[in-house]
């Protein structure tokens, strides 16, 4: 029995969606070329202050009533809807939306899915984004469709657990 739960993926922690929980540093990047990114004024794209094209923090936390997620990402809050694949319980869909201003004075009005997999301290996939956004200080307006990124987060303590131990030698 053990056996046949190893080869179809379920972790014996499956019932606890709250093992997500956490801080995570979180890469993420835009996996297409850029004819397949498509929008308006998308020459414009502030692409190295949004959180899906590089570095962010992110926090989750589970919230079972709801099904989704309470979710930070570089201080910003936003709720995100969560779905379980039904196959494998490591994997899911997770999809959110608001608003991220970013320190470029830059405002993004987004809709952000990704299928995502759980894998202990890390957590990876891909995603899809749709941005309107307007640099508040030029005016300059635009949108843009991501067809596909990738994310990979891994909780923070695994970074500083890591670090703490790295000896240099």
């Amino acid at each position: 029995m053990l056996l046949a739960l190893t080869l179809i993926g379920c972790d014996p922690d499956c019932g606890d969606t709250s093992r997500m929980d956490g801080d995570y540093v979180v890469w993420s990047h835009v996996a297409v070329t850029d004819d397949l990114i498509t929008g308006s004024n998308s020459e414009d794209y502030p692409y190295r202050d949004i959180f899906v094209n590089g570095w962010s923090e992110w926090s989750l936390k589970y919230i079972p009533s709801k099904q989704s997620f309470q979710l930070s990402i570089d201080g910003q809050a936003y709720e995100g809807a969560y779905e379980p694949d039904p196959d494998n319980c490591n994997n899911f869909s997770l999809v959110f939306q608001g608003t991220y201003s970013t320190d470029a004075d830059t405002a993004h009005s987004f809709l952000w899915q990704g299928d995502l997999s759980y894998l202990g301290v890390h957590i990876a996939g891909t995603f899809t984004y749709q941005d309107n956004w307007t640099d508040l200080g030029t005016g300059i307006q635009g949108s843009l469709e991501i067809p596909s990124g990738e994310l990979t987060a891994t909780l923070r303590s695994e970074i500083t657990q890591v670090s703490a131990t790295d000896t240099g030698g």
